[in-house]
C-alpha cells in the first residue's frame, strides 16, 4: 500500500472515530449519563472515503469480494432487530426464549464455508498445488457460488 494511501486509510480511521465519539458524547448527554471531565465532542470532521470504509457492502465491492457480504447479510438477520430474527426467540405459541428456538445454523455454515474458500485461496496462490485446486473447486461446487480472495480492485 502506497503511502498516499496509507494516508488516506488513517484519515478516513480518524474522522469515523471523531465522528463515533461526538454521537456517542450527544447519546450520553440525551439519555442523561454525565460524560467525564476532560471528555469532550470534537468537531466534526468528515472524509471522502467515510461511506466505504463506513459502509461493509461497499468495502466488500472495492475489495473485489462482493460474495462476502451475502453470508454477512444472511448472518445479521439474527443479531439486529428483523421479523426472521424475531421469530428465532419465539416459541410456536409466541413467547419469547432467551434462546434461538429454531436452528439456523446454514447461515454460519456459509460464512465459514466462505472463509475457508477464501484462506485456501490465499495459501494456493502460494503453493499452486493441484490438489488444493481441486478442493476449491469442489467447494465452488457445494456452495453454487465461486468464492474470490478479496484483493483491492477498486482505489479506495
Amino acid at each position: 500500500m502506497g503511502s498516499r494511501r496509507r494516508r488516506d486509510a488513517i484519515a478516513t480511521l480518524i474522522a469515523l472515530d471523531s465522528e463515533r465519539r461526538r454521537k456517542f458524547i450527544g447519546e450520553l448527554t440525551a439519555a442523561g449519563w454525565p460524560v467525564p471531565a476532560g471528555v469532550t465532542a470534537l468537531p466534526r470532521v468528515a472524509h471522502p472515503l467515510q461511506p466505504t470504509v463506513e459502509n461493509f457492502q461497499e468495502l466488500c465491492i472495492a475489495y473485489g469480494a462482493r460474495s462476502l457480504y451475502v453470508p454477512y447479510r444472511m448472518l445479521s438477520s439474527n443479531v439486529y432487530p428483523t421479523g426472521s430474527g424475531a421469530m428465532d426467540y419465539t416459541t410456536e405459541d409466541f413467547h419469547l426464549a432467551a434462546y434461538p428456538t429454531r436452528d439456523d445454523s446454514e447461515a454460519d455454515l456459509t460464512i465459514v464455508a466462505v472463509s475457508l474458500i477464501q484462506a485456501t485461496l490465499t495459501i494456493n496462490d502460494l503453493l499452486k498445488h493441484p490438489v488444493l485446486a481441486i478442493a476449491i473447486a469442489d467447494a465452488h461446487t457445494h456452495l453454487g457460488v465461486a468464492i474470490d480472495r478479496p484483493r483491492l480492485t477498486k482505489s479506495l
